[in-house]
């Protein structure tokens, strides 16, 4: 005698969790964050996708034999600090989801920032038998924080500029030193005469351009963007016949409009060379600049002021003396 049980339901449950569980590792395969699964006590690797080695820089292997394979590459400046959270992670004294920053010196890819995102998998009763992460590289952004960092730090410098001039200078000197653009220079602009004035470039921009010139009405990329007052990128100059210069070795190039001051020119001898990450800081850079020159502006305007009042008291003490 025996037993018969309708399975359908139990088979049906298990055919999609399989059709799930092969969408997911298709999907895993074909991204460049690293996901994982491991044993509770990091004891046993039961997966890891391809990414592990782009990420941690050890392969799906080594990370297979050895669930720690992932702390080979750690700074050691953040190794101490991750092993302390393993380990409250084992002895239950961590709130879950866990999530961490730390740098990965990568073997091909050199320095890395990475954020890791962790959290349990339970058991049939509820208990945490495994952990499950991913792990995404964040080195773009932590290099854009650092970059906003320096760049208000820049900020407090320029508006303590005495004068339009030395608020170039310390303006092409952070567009190298900050925003990473070798290739820099600033043109102010001489009412007088009603052109571009050079005052301010790098080292590489005289290397790569020569002397700087000066921009004239209606002959340049420069001067239509300052005339425009219009934030403008170029991935090729060559393709412009409005160029200045028809053999210039500059490829890319950002012009930045200073309202009425000027304009600054970053620019690259490769072509398509500036990232999104390039043009929006070199949007806030911008505008950084044009308060300086604005505050710098109004204390010549202030001092010039104070100079002709102080000239015609000395005049009205003469005279009074007379």
């Amino acid at each position: 005698q025996g037993t018969f049980q309708d399975i359908t339901e139990r088979r049906k449950r298990e055919q999609k969790l399989r059709r799930v569980s092969e969408r997911f590792e298709r999907f895993a395969n074909n991204v460049q964050d690293a996901f994982f699964i491991l044993s509770a006590d990091y004891s046993e690797t039961e997966y890891v996708n391809p990414a592990v080695e782009r990420i941690y820089g050890v392969t799906p292997e080594e990370a297979d034999d050895n669930p720690m394979a992932w702390l080979r590459h750690i700074h050691p400046d953040d190794k101490d600090e991750l092993l302390a959270d393993v380990e409250a992670q084992q002895d239950g004294s961590v709130e879950w989801p866990v999530e961490q920053e730390f740098r990965i010196d990568h073997p091909d890819r050199g320095m890395r920032w990475v954020q890791a995102w962790l959290n349990t998998i339970p058991d049939e009763n509820g208990d945490p038998s495994r952990l499950a992460g991913v792990t995404t590289d964040i080195t773009d952004r932590k290099q854009r924080e650092e970059s906003l960092n320096a760049l208000l730090e820049v900020t407090r410098e320029l508006m303590s500029a005495q004068s339009k001039q030395a608020a170039a200078e310390q303006a092409i000197d952070a567009a190298r030193s900050v925003l990473d653009q070798p290739i820099s220079g600033l043109w102010l602009r001489d009412s007088d005469e009603e052109v571009l004035q050079p005052v301010a470039t790098t080292a590489k921009a005289a290397e790569v351009v020569g002397a700087p010139p000066t921009y004239s009405a209606g002959e340049s990329l420069s001067w239509e963007a300052f005339a425009a007052n219009e934030f403008r990128v170029y991935d090729d100059v060559l393709a412009h016949p409005e160029r200045l210069n028809a053999e210039t070795p500059v490829r890319s190039e950002i012009i930045i409009p200073l309202d009425e001051h000027g304009v600054i020119n970053l620019g690259s001898t490769e072509p398509a060379n500036f990232s999104e990450a390039d043009v929006s800081m070199a949007r806030i850079f911008g505008k950084t600049v044009e308060m300086a020159l604005d505050r710098a502006d109004r204390e010549q305007r202030l001092l010039n002021q104070r100079s002709r009042l102080q000239q015609q008291n000395d005049r009205l003490d003469e005279f009074t003396s007379v």
